[in-house]
């Protein structure tokens, strides 16, 4: 089994678990404009996703991974850190503006079992976050290499967004619209921690 995630990761995004999030910021490239209804999922990435808990951000990337046997391949690589990156000719931070509880941390898997046959294919990953009883995902997708998508459900599943949802359907097939992949399980973040043991 490939690990798009680590123990440590893991161990970080567990503890957040029954916190209190004050915000979620995304790093996003400077040319970002806020309407993303209509915009492609390319153009929605987000570089660097910031969960800010108490005095501390959860810092999350996707640290794409080259190896002899997969060409590549996402990597969540998570860590806990006391400031955002600043502003840049580049890049810039925008807030979510999501505050609440933490409820749950599921692990859209790392692997599934193809269609055509039981081998364990690679393809992408996401962290599903229940905040408040919202459901918000960030995917590291296979498909758009280096970057993140910070996904609400609830807003995705709106008229308006369809471009996004279509080209999520092309990325994730076999999917409906709540997100989850028809040959894949969410993972509790506790039961993915005692696969590593």
């Amino acid at each position: 089994m490939i690990n798009h995630i680590n123990k440590k990761s893991l161990d970080i995004l567990a503890s957040t678990i029954n916190q209190h999030v004050d915000n979620i910021f995304s790093q996003k490239l400077f040319g970002f404009t806020p309407d993303r209804s209509q915009k492609k999922l390319d153009d929605n990435n987000d570089v660097v996703i910031y969960i800010q808990i108490q005095d501390s951000y959860i810092e999350i990337v996707n640290d794409y991974i080259e190896t002899e046997d997969y060409d590549e391949y996402p990597n969540f690589e998570i860590k806990r850190c006391i400031r955002m990156s600043e502003d840049t000719d580049y890049h810039q931070i925008v807030s979510n503006n999501i505050h609440g509880i933490i409820e749950q941390i599921s692990i859209v898997n790392d692997e599934f079992t193809t269609f055509y046959s039981d081998e364990i294919n690679s393809i992408d990953i996401a962290i599903k976050i229940t905040i408040s009883g919202h459901d918000y995902y960030i995917i590291a997708w296979d498909a758009i290499q280096g970057n993140l998508s910070f996904i609400d459900k609830s807003i995705i599943c709106k008229e308006d967004f369809w471009v996004i949802r279509s080209q999520i359907s092309e990325f994730w097939t076999n999917k409906d619209i709540d997100l989850r992949y028809f040959y894949r399980k969410e993972i509790p973040i506790t039961d993915r921690i005692n696969e590593c043991i």
